[in-house]
């Protein structure tokens, strides 16, 4: 009984911390217990699968008139373009200290 009387307090706090746990799951907890499963059926996928295909054949089955390439207005088009000219290479280790080569480090 003298352990009792001297962690009196400490041993009232865990109880009720215990049975406020316990009445947390009962009042809360116990509605829905498949929160980690996954409700996405096969069935949604294949819907999407089968979304796609279709789109995949009905692009297949389109065909290219080739007479626009020779038509006059596609001839009049001009490109505007411009020529990218080669830029110098850096160093070949960025992060490597300056002053030091890849033929330093070896």
């Amino acid at each position: 009984m003298g352990i009792f009387k001297k962690y009196k307090t400490t041993i009232l706090i865990i109880a009720i911390a215990i049975m406020a746990g316990v009445a947390y799951t009962i009042l809360f907890g116990g509605e829905d217990s498949t929160l980690l499963v996954s409700e996405r059926q096969d069935n949604a996928a294949s819907v999407e699968e089968s979304n796609l295909l279709t789109f995949l054949l009905d692009l297949r089955s389109v065909k290219l008139d080739e007479n626009i390439f020779s038509d006059p207005v596609f001839k009049s088009l001009e490109d505007f373009g411009q020529e990218l000219t080669a830029e110098p290479i850096g160093r070949e280790n960025p992060f490597a200290p300056i002053g030091i080569t890849s033929s330093d480090e070896e």
